[in-house]
């Protein structure tokens, strides 16, 4: 996902990946674009340009995936109204995984309005290893849809999937 416009170091998705691989002897690759474009039409032109299409091609050969899993509604909201609708609400919508909305069930909520600039949900199900990271606040109903979505191996033999809930300190 692209940066957010949120000041506060810890939601700077490139400066936690900067600092996540020079702790583990990485490489980092940032896609320089807006997490949340202004408009659909924003977003579509974004995603036409060659830093996109570069980022994209090495979404296609990873092998590991590291993912933020949320509780819904939360703070940041990720512009959810706008994007969504009533849509999350009709929906049941309990948690995130990335900016992708789902209920418990394990649904990703889709939207012909959401304009989020992130990995897309069909290269993110081929990756063979997901991580997912959450908060020790995070609900168990956001954990059991996300391990529910078909973002998580669990039906899919040869995939692994981990998530481990940190505190916040």
């Amino acid at each position: 996902m692209g940066n957010a416009s949120i000041p506060a170091r810890n939601y700077q998705s490139n400066e936690n990946v900067r600092l996540m691989a020079q702790q583990l002897g990485a490489a980092p690759h940032f896609l320089y674009l807006p997490a949340l474009p202004e408009s659909l039409e924003e977003k579509h032109l974004l995603c036409s340009t060659e830093v996109y299409r570069q980022i994209q091609s090495q979404w296609e050969r990873m092998d590991t995936a590291l993912v933020n899993i949320g509780n819904y509604p939360s703070s940041p909201d990720f512009a959810s109204l706008v994007r969504y609708g009533s849509l999350l609400q009709q929906q049941h919508t309990c948690g995130r995984l990335l900016v992708y909305y789902f209920n418990e069930a394990g649904t990703v909520i889709q939207s012909d309005q959401d304009f989020a600039i992130q990995i897309p949900l069909e290269l993110l199900k081929q990756c063979p290893h997901i991580v997912g990271v959450c908060s020790a606040n995070t609900s168990e109903k956001a954990l059991r849809g996300a391990l529910r979505s078909g973002s998580s191996p669990t039906s899919q033999p040869g995939r692994s999937w981990s998530s481990p809930c940190w505190a916040n300190k």
